[in-house]
């Protein structure tokens, strides 16, 4: 009997520590490394096809150099998903500024939300506060206000 409390007990604790790795949605800031890109996608009024007459929208994307997860937030309508392996972001960042890192890896600062309009392409997107150029490869972090 001990030994199954035992057992019970620490597969509890997995979930736990995962979850403290985790990158939490806005006001939270998160720090983001990967290759900065920008892409022409179909936006309104179909959000399907620029050759079937959809206007063409340029979005800017970070292919992340490594997979995060997301935590919920219960408290907000938009940030309530929460998502494992994300992969790639959708980055908010003036597209000036976003041409001049296209094509190179990037550190992306700012804060993360949960997509919730038919311009958002990717479930996680990040407002941007900062790019600058990436160090050598590192892991996701975050840092809590």
């Amino acid at each position: 009997m001990r030994f199954v409390a035992i057992v019970v007990f620490l597969a509890l604790l997995v979930p736990a520590s995962a979850a403290a790795r985790c990158l939490k949605y806005e006001p939270a800031i998160a720090t983001l490394e990967g290759s900065l890109s920008t892409r022409v996608v179909p936006g309104p009024p179909g959000y399907v096809s620029v050759a079937r007459g959809d206007m063409p929208e340029t979005i800017v994307m970070l292919k992340l150099d490594a997979s995060i997860c997301v935590l919920s937030d219960g408290s907000s309508y938009y940030n309530i998903r929460s998502h494992g392996k994300v992969e790639e972001v959708q980055l908010e960042v003036p597209l000036v500024e976003a041409k001049r890192w296209a094509g190179k890896k990037v550190r992306a600062t700012g804060s993360l939300f949960g997509a919730h309009t038919r311009h958002h392409r990717t479930p996680v997107g990040l407002r941007v506060a900062g790019l600058r150029a990436a160090r050598k490869p590192t892991t996701p972090s975050a840092k809590s206000d």
